[in-house]
């Protein structure tokens, strides 16, 4: 026979009223009325959501891409490149073999579990995968490395150009096209490389990319840049210097262009300054600019087609 033990709340003596917790009287605890009062500010639109979901896959990838010390101790510079890039979607070639290694369709790929003396990478095609600025730090070392591919690479930066440019200096080729996110002033990031012989860039429209080209030609004798459209540069130099002859127009020394009302406030229309699209509560895009959209009226002698 057993004996059912007696209940907690039968057992203690009852507390006063003044004495009771939230708990005690079957109230919702503060923490609840809390969250569901922030609840009420939270952007909870699509648009929003996928916002949060692409920033919590960056921080994923940050975190997967980090350095590991054990990998470089038993597997070498080369090696542990090797399997950190395969691993992630790339293919690699080394010197003195034909093959390039990469994952099948099943994600299985083979390369040595140890370190291998003599085995050097000489070329990296990582174009299409989500390599990142800190995942570079993985590629330190690679003093036989040729050829670098990263075109079409979403997270691929100037602050990349400038770990590239101080990393590898054995580098011949290398092809960033379809990098959006590197301009002009992350591009001189790669005078460092004086083996460089060829650089492609094609599908990167942003501004000044040209004159970044022929600047990198002049400080590397043997590079020839590909995919670069020098009449498109051209009209842009030339649209930015008819812009100029107008006397209230001026340029600061960053390059970005501004328009000067009568009352003698700057207005910029042209540069470098970056402006990101966003969304209102709505869920409508919008645009945050420091343009000023209805500018004054100029003197007789300026068009205002000239300025805008």
């Amino acid at each position: 026979m057993y004996i059912t033990p007696e209940r907690p709340e039968h057992v203690l003596p009852k507390k006063a009223l003044a004495d009771q917790t939230r708990k005690d009287t079957g109230a919702l605890s503060m923490e609840l009325l809390t969250n569901h009062t922030q609840m009420r500010y939270v952007d909870h639109s699509f648009d929003n959501i996928r916002r949060f979901k692409r920033y919590r896959h960056f921080q994923h990838l940050q975190y997967d891409q980090r350095f590991i010390p054990e990998r470089l101790l038993f597997l070498g510079a080369d090696l542990a490149a090797a399997h950190f890039l395969v691993h992630r979607g790339a293919a690699v070639k080394f010197v003195g073999d034909d093959a390039w290694y990469k994952k099948d369709k099943s994600g299985h790929y083979s390369l040595p579990g140890k370190k291998v003396p003599g085995l050097y990478l000489e070329a990296i095609d990582a174009s299409g995968t989500e390599l990142m600025f800190e995942g570079f730090e993985n590629l330190q070392n690679l003093n036989h490395l040729r050829m670098l591919r990263v075109a079409d690479c979403p997270y691929i930066d100037d602050w990349t150009m400038s770990r590239i440019g101080g990393m590898m200096e054995s580098l011949e080729m290398l092809d960033i096209s379809g990098c959006h996110r590197v301009s002009a002033k992350g591009l001189m990031g790669l005078k460092m490389l004086k083996s460089l012989k060829y650089l492609r860039l094609e599908g990167i429209d942003n501004k000044n990319i040209g004159k970044a080209a022929l600047l990198l030609e002049e400080a590397i004798p043997t590079l020839k840049v590909l995919g670069v459209d020098y009449e498109h540069e051209l009209e842009s130099i030339e649209a930015d210097i008819k812009l100029l002859e107008n006397p209230n127009v001026i340029e600061d020394a960053k390059g970005n262009i501004f328009a000067e009302d009568e009352n003698g406030r700057l207005f910029y229309i042209g540069g470098c300054v970056s402006e990101r699209p966003a969304v209102c509560d709505d869920d409508k895009p919008i645009m945050t600019s420091t343009i000023r959209r209805l500018a004054n009226a100029l003197s007789v002698h300026a068009s205002a087609s000239t300025v805008w």
